[in-house]
């Protein structure tokens, strides 16, 4: 209208445009992840077992909460160390299991998974009700509320959801060295600003790095 003078002045010229939408992302140091995996390893009962399981895939793979709860048996591979996953867009990434992860698998295959319910899916929620929605597999609000209790249960500060672990992931990977587009690949991202987003570098981080970079003669 302002462009066929239709109209003097803009009316919507003083209207403020509202910046991006920063991510808010948190992340565990490692030892806070060991305080709630071994909470939820001293856990009694089925449930408690295959919940170890579940934490330890969110801490050594970093899967997104539907990845876990969709996870399948024959997507992993302990015999080459491998998990296939559907990622968002149907494309499937191979995610290495980490040698922490591998004997926790190994336990809950041989030990655990037989004695529960039969399913196609790789964790089984023994507490699933017969003919409801999820049965034979965890749902994602099963997954939450395991990151959940295990957070307030171990004493760890802040929120705990998911998704923390997946950046928790990422900043451990960047932190011992790994290229930042080797975790574009694990964490299945198609953009790798999405990827620096999940980073998290402390001061003394970057004097790390600067040390190493130009070593004292």
């Amino acid at each position: 209208m302002c462009s066929e003078d239709l109209i003097a002045t803009n009316p919507t010229a003083k209207i403020k445009v509202p910046g991006a939408r920063k991510l808010r992302t948190e992340n565990y140091t490692d030892a806070e992840a060991d305080l709630m995996l071994a909470w939820v390893a001293d856990q009694p009962g089925k449930r408690g077992r295959v919940g170890y399981a579940g934490l330890g895939t969110l801490r050594w793979t970093g899967p997104r909460r539907n990845e876990v709860s969709m996870l399948r048996l024959d997507q992993v591979d302990l015999a080459v160390r491998r998990i296939s996953l559907a990622c968002q867009g149907n494309k499937a990434r191979i995610v290495p299991i980490a040698p922490p992860l591998g004997p926790i698998f190994d336990d809950y295959l041989t030990s655990l998974r037989p004695a529960l319910a039969k399913s196609a899916f790789f964790f089984v929620n023994p507490s699933a009700h017969r003919g409801g929605r999820y049965e034979g597999r965890y749902g994602p609000a099963t997954v939450a509320k395991l990151v959940q209790h295990a957070g307030t249960g171990a004493g760890v500060a802040g929120r705990h959801f998911p998704h923390r672990w997946r950046h928790s992931y990422a900043t451990c990977l960047l932190r011992r060295g790994v290229d930042i587009h080797v975790v574009q690949r694990l964490l299945g991202h198609s953009n790798i600003a999405t990827t620096t987003r999940y980073l998290h570098l402390s001061d003394a981080d970057l004097s790390d790095a600067v040390d190493k970079a130009f070593p004292a003669e």
